[in-house]
């Protein structure tokens, strides 16, 4: 069995998510990145989507929404920092769509991502 890592995922006011999982899927600029137990160490820039957390090699488990940021994986963990960042189900399409319409800069790109994948993948 595979060794687990830890993901901190944080915003400037709070920690969001602090879970120890098989792997974490990140949304980097150049292309997905998934981070597994033994990784080599590194920092990495990340452009506004979904977290994907691995419960197991091929379960996906939580997914968050991050309006970007960056990761920083050192031994076995995974620091995420983030301006945005919340749960995927805490979040509904009417909600993003109010929130997208109301904001404007950054977050409102943040949003319209948000917006484009929970029309291609709503929750059953």
């Amino acid at each position: 069995m595979a060794g687990k890592i830890r993901l901190v995922l944080a915003r400037p006011d709070k920690t969001v998510a602090d879970e120890n999982v098989f792997g974490v899927v990140l949304p980097a600029y150049n292309d997905n990145l998934t981070i597994i137990a033994g990784r080599a160490p590194g920092i990495v820039e990340l452009k506004p989507g979904v977290v994907q957390l691995l419960e197991e090699e091929d379960r996906p488990g939580k997914k968050y929404f991050i309006s970007g940021g960056v990761a920083d994986v050192a031994g076995d963990v995974c620091t995420v920092s983030a301006e945005e960042a919340f749960a995927a189900a805490e979040i509904t399409l009417a909600e993003a769509d109010r929130r997208l319409r109301e904001t404007s800069g950054n977050f409102a790109s943040f949003y319209r991502v948000v917006c484009e994948y929970l029309t291609a993948f709503p929750e059953k």
